[in-house]
């Protein structure tokens, strides 16, 4: 008596959850691992309906488990199937998501069969976000047609692509409603062309072989461009009419870098701890910076504030290479003992043309300087001669500073009141 209970109750509750609205169902799958969503299919006929118009495909690598072999041959056997059941004529409306993740060594030539399987169906299948997170030590190869009917997508609104090898050296993405792109970690793509009008973030990381002169990176994007940690580039054009944010993180040994990109006001660098000779550090990052002339606001960001104190004998002739920045922000985990501060305001007032505020972040301690500028006319022709020669806007030279600091602990006060006295002298 007990048992039919039961089986009346089961049989209840799956009745009473067929009968729930299909968006609820499909939100309920959302928030179960893939591979327990697809338990869902063997409940009745209508829930198997429900599960093959489920509009997201996650395939998570660590979900399953097993033997190493056999976690392999489970994990494609499971694509495979999911693939084949889910027929193009059974799907009635566009994927919302497909995503793998993948994070393991192993990758033979098999996979990159079963990927691009896994990739064509989604783009006939008008998939609005492809997302490949490979972690291996060999790249996928997809062949150059599957590639174009990805970069061409006309449902296309987030792609994320990590370690695969773009068998066309020029790659050129034309998805008109993508939003966000994320390029990681891979191979065989000299130059980077986006022209999506809708599209507010663009990611390059960890792509090597940005090596040549002259790689070249343009996009079409109102947001935000990100430069991660390709090592190799030694030359770049960066072409961004449209762009507001760019943020660069890797060596400063790409110079020159062409950033025609004329609307955009703010950028951040992040450097990575010296490890070449002293005078090659300092020669290549005053270079690389003078690439970030026109730059209102700057954030620079480097392990020791040392690295960014460029000696003198780099800056010749009172040239100020940031000549439009307004607002430089610097952060560093290293505060040595010594006059960290002083020295890197006065280092910063010989690359600034004229600044309204220094913000330091040093070992999580805030400090600003802002500054105000008075006539100083007493001085203004001799000076002129020496910096500002057929230049129109004047440098701080040319004025009268008063300067407002805060944050500063009252020895190091001391020392930028001296330097600032000098300064008005």
């Amino acid at each position: 008596m007990m048992m039919e209970e039961i089986m009346v109750e089961n049989t209840r509750n799956n009745t009473e959850f067929e009968n729930l609205p299909q968006h609820l169902i499909h939100h309920i799958m959302n928030y179960v691992p893939y591979n327990d969503a697809v338990k869902f299919s063997v409940l009745s006929k209508t829930l198997l309906s429900m599960w093959l118009s489920f509009p997201v495909l996650d395939f998570d690598y660590t979900f399953f488990s097993g033997q190493h072999k056999d976690r392999h041959r489970t994990f494609l056997s499971f694509i495979l199937e999911t693939v084949h059941h889910r027929c193009p004529h059974r799907i009635n409306k566009p994927l919302q998501r497909l995503r793998v993740n993948y994070p393991n060594h192993y990758l033979n030539s098999y996979f990159n069969t079963i990927f691009e399987v896994l990739l064509n169906f989604a783009i006939k299948n008008h998939a609005q976000e492809i997302i490949f997170d490979i972690c291996t030590i060999n790249w996928v190869n997809l062949r150059s047609d599957s590639l174009l009917s990805l970069f061409s997508s006309e449902f296309l609104t987030v792609l994320n692509l990590r370690r695969f090898r773009f068998l066309v050296a020029d790659s050129i993405i034309l998805c008109p409603k993508l939003k966000e792109l994320v390029i990681s970690s891979c191979k065989g793509a000299q130059t980077i062309t986006v022209s999506s009008p809708s599209v507010e973030k663009v990611e390059i990381s960890f792509c090597r072989d940005l090596v040549y002169n002259n790689s070249k990176c343009s996009v079409d994007i109102s947001a935000c461009l990100s430069l991660k940690k390709c090592s190799n580039l030694k030359e770049a054009i960066i072409e961004a009419p449209k762009l507001l944010k760019l943020k660069y993180q890797g060596s400063p040994q790409v110079h020159p870098m062409q950033i025609l990109a004329n609307k955009c006001s703010t950028a951040s660098i992040k450097l990575p701890e010296r490890e070449i000779d002293y005078d090659l550090w300092f020669d290549n990052l005053k270079q690389f910076l003078s690439c970030f002339d026109h730059f209102k606001n700057l954030t620079i960001s480097c392990f020791k504030v040392k690295d960014l104190i460029i000696p003198v004998k780099f800056l010749k002739n009172n040239e100020s290479l940031l000549r439009d920045a307004k607002h430089i922000k610097v952060k560093s985990l290293d505060f040595p003992q010594g006059q960290p501060v002083r020295r890197l305001v006065e280092r910063l007032f010989r690359l600034v043309h004229k600044p309204l505020k220094f913000t330091f972040f040093l070992e999580g301690v805030r400090s600003t300087l802002k500054f105000e500028y008075e006539n100083k006319a007493k001085k203004r022709k001799r000076v002129e001669r020496r910096c500002c020669l057929g230049i129109s806007t004047k440098c701080w030279r040319h004025y009268a500073l008063k300067v407002n600091i805060q944050g500063v602990n009252e020895k190091e006060r001391g020392r930028l009141d001296k330097l600032f006295f000098h300064y008005n002298l």
